[in-house]
């Protein structure tokens, strides 16, 4: 007795749905384009951010003095230094966030209905 009905039998895959879009279609589109812009002013925030932090670190190592000099009361210009960057940080994922839902997200999930078949143009 063979033990050959015991074992499972390969199938072979299904076909794909639809051809997967080049490299060349993904740049050629325009809502490609979108998201580009999305990215490099993401990084323009990111930087004014960390410019910002390095900035304050520079300025804790270096000139201990100044940030010791007083600004208001009991606050002195690290800790304005400090507080303005919490609030930067704060205003920047806020501001992230807000983008990435209205105009980010949006226009990666045409391009990817776009490419997926759901969206024929």
């Amino acid at each position: 007795m063979s033990h050959d009905a015991f074992r499972p039998r390969p199938s072979a895959p299904p076909p794909p749905a639809h051809r997967p879009p080049t490299f060349a279609q993904l740049q050629a589109d325009p809502q490609t384009g979108v998201l580009r812009a999305a990215r490099r002013s993401a990084l323009t925030v990111l930087g004014a951010v960390l410019g910002l932090y390095v900035l304050h670190s520079l300025l804790a190592v270096a000139a201990p003095g100044l940030l010791a000099v007083r600004l208001l009361g009991d606050v002195n210009v690290g800790m304005g230094l400090g507080l303005l960057l919490g609030a930067l940080c704060l205003t920047a994922v806020q501001w992230y966030t807000r983008r990435a839902r209205t105009r980010t997200d949006p226009a990666a999930a045409r391009v990817r209905a776009s490419f997926e078949g759901e969206g024929e143009r």
